[in-house]
């Protein structure tokens, strides 16, 4: 299939972290009923325990944090897909005057709990899973409407434990690609953007002094470091970008044939 063929050049790794490969990005053949995602061959995670291990990943829980009606493993979730996978997108999405009356941090930890997070992995790339997802995640459009989610969004980053747990390892995907996001970089002055890329380069030493097989990780960091350096004006980095049809192609769309994850880092260490 397409999309284990453009795995494949990214690493073995990656291959044994795809939940499921589907032909049409349209149903993404996923398991939404245990909803678990390996993590490589000793290692996989469930929607619960990515609940309960706000601690090990260094995020602090809001007190008002929406909690989604039915989850999966439960009964509820069972019952729901008897309707069809349409029925239980909508039962996921948030009403909007509950949307509107949570806090900044809320609406944020609600887009992470949205349990069809990890709809980027049965994609032809994660970044064009992830762009997909948002579409379904009704956080996501309030994410856009806060005004102080820069501030935070940074903060968070900062403060997650890359490999606090496997399931700090999990979620880390869904925060650099949402860092990703043009609607999300932009917001964020040079400061925050020089902030980011550094703790990205401490994060990718710890992942690798953890386990060296997380190299694959690099495919979402390296992107999202190289889109902000993009975005903070970046002279040297604008220069290496113009001058490499392959780098550019990485920046637009991931590019699973992108193999020089170092030149980024490169740039990023003389950010």
């Amino acid at each position: 299939m397409i999309m284990k063929a453009k795995l494949l050049l990214v690493s073995s790794m990656m291959l044994a972290c795809v939940a499921s490969c589907s032909e049409s990005k349209d149903e993404p053949k996923v398991n939404y009923e245990k909803y678990s995602l390996s993590l490589g061959n000793t290692r996989s995670v469930d929607y619960q325990t990515t609940l309960e291990s706000d601690e090990c990943m260094g995020i602090v829980r809001p007190a008002d944090c929406y909690t989604y009606p039915c989850l999966p493993g439960t009964d509820g979730w069972k019952e729901l897909h008897y309707h069809g996978l349409l029925g239980v997108y909508e039962a996921c999405k948030i009403p909007q005057d509950i949307l509107k009356s949570l806090s900044t941090e809320a609406v944020i930890q609600a887009f992470f709990d949205y349990p069809f997070i990890s709809d980027y992995y049965a994609f032809n790339s994660m970044l064009e899973g992830f762009n997909s997802m948002t579409n379904k995640n009704s956080a996501y459009a309030e994410i856009l409407k806060r005004d102080d989610v820069a501030s935070i969004l940074v903060e968070r980053y900062v403060n997650y434990k890359a490999v606090g747990c496997d399931a700090a390892i999990y979620h880390t995907p869904e925060l650099e690609l949402l860092l990703a996001q043009p609607e999300i970089y932009n917001m964020l002055d040079k400061n925050q953007c020089k902030e980011i890329v550094k703790e990205a380069l401490n994060k990718i030493s710890a992942r690798l002094n953890y386990d060296p097989e997380l190299k694959w990780l690099h495919i979402n960091t390296c992107l999202m470091m190289g889109r902000l350096m993009l975005s903070s004006g970046y002279e040297d980095f604008k220069e290496a970008v113009s001058g490499s049809e392959a780098l550019q192609k990485y920046l637009d769309s991931q590019d699973y044939s992108f193999q020089d994850y170092e030149l980024i880092i490169l740039y990023a260490n003389n950010y």
